[in-house]
């Protein structure tokens, strides 16, 4: 059973991903105001939701990382759904839904991408 013995090449990537997708989110709707410990549960459930999903999407389909602007833009207007019926916010929570998607996706890929260079050079 050779799948469960390479599983950890997909799996490991994919948490640390989600890991540093939602600290970084967290961090940028504490600044944007989130304070309430209910709000900091729905956004973090969320992110792990829609994170891990286009993960496994893009794992599984590699060919659509030629698309990732347009799926980063769905996954704005899914999380935005989700919390606008969770948190009862008006349109400024799509603002910051983008806000938030956009620092984790422009600091989270390099971070990231350096994660996987540390991890498998051997340092």
């Amino acid at each position: 059973m050779w799948y469960f013995r390479e599983f950890h090449v997909i799996l490991y990537p994919m948490l640390r991903a989600c890991v540093l997708t939602v600290v970084l989110e967290a961090i940028v709707f504490l600044a944007l105001g989130a304070r309430t410990l209910r709000e900091h549960q729905i956004l973090c459930l969320v992110n792990i939701l829609t994170n891990l999903s286009l993960n496994l999407l893009l794992q599984l389909q590699p060919a659509l990382y030629g698309y990732i602007l347009l799926l980063e833009l769905l996954v704005v207007l899914i999380e935005y759904l989700l919390l606008k019926g969770e948190l009862g916010q008006g349109f400024s929570l799509l603002w910051k839904v983008a806000a938030a998607n956009a620092f984790s996706y422009f600091i989270g890929t390099p971070l990231h991408e350096w994660c996987e260079f540390f991890f498998h050079s051997g340092l």
